[in-house]
């Protein structure tokens, strides 16, 4: 599940009837679980983020950071070349924070390269 949520860029949240659950990131990292001992759990989601590639979109993260502050989160996974930028304000919408610094989603780059890719194939 962890793998998946990875690959996906989203959310997941298990339930099992066995005494196994999960709540995971979309980073495929855990945020809550059970276990025998626990049988129940909750956890907060932030769904206010964007996964995106960090190059070239890294040399824009410190006009990002100057401009809002502790209002949005940079999380950069440096062996993977990826990063989570979060919204933690309510007056601040990630869509909006991307628009104006230009900075694509990881999807969004996919597809423009794949379009630029295949204009230039015979």
């Amino acid at each position: 599940m962890n793998a998946l949520a990875q690959l996906n860029k989203y959310c997941i949240v298990s339930s099992t009837r066995k005494s196994t659950s999960k709540i995971i990131d979309m980073t495929g990292q855990d945020i809550e679980w059970t276990g025998i001992w626990k049988n129940w759990t909750c956890a907060s989601i932030n769904l206010e983020r964007a996964f995106i590639h960090t190059w070239p979109f890294v040399r824009r993260f410190g006009d990002v950071e100057a401009k809002y502050g502790p209002a949005v989160r940079i999380t950069t996974f440096h062996e993977e070349e990826w990063s989570i930028i979060e919204s933690r304000s309510p007056d601040v919408q990630v869509a909006d924070v991307l628009k104006e610094f230009e900075i694509l989603t990881y999807d969004e780059l996919i597809t423009s390269s794949q379009l630029v890719q295949d204009k230039h194939r015979p």
